[in-house]
């Protein structure tokens, strides 16, 4: 997702399963994505990371423990 122009970044995590969550970022538009932080993520509880890190794109990537209902919100803040 494209966050250029945007200081503040959060991103949340729903899951009916826990498992491990990754936020790569692309700092410069250029398709080159690092691991930016990892951590795992518990089962039917909101995880959330906020960042004010300056990069060009930003996503989310999980990896559930199992078969998962999952939903995720990026919200953008000035």
């Amino acid at each position: 997702m494209p966050c250029t122009g945007f200081s503040r970044k959060t991103v949340y995590l729903l899951s009916t399963q826990g498992g491990n969550a990754y936020v790569e970022i692309d700092p410069v538009g250029q398709n080159q994505w690092n691991e930016f932080y990892g951590e795992k993520v518990a089962a039917n509880k909101f995880w959330k990371y906020t960042t004010n890190e300056g990069f060009d794109r930003i996503r989310l990537k999980f990896a559930p423990i199992k078969n998962a209902k999952t939903s995720a919100w990026l919200i953008l803040e000035k």
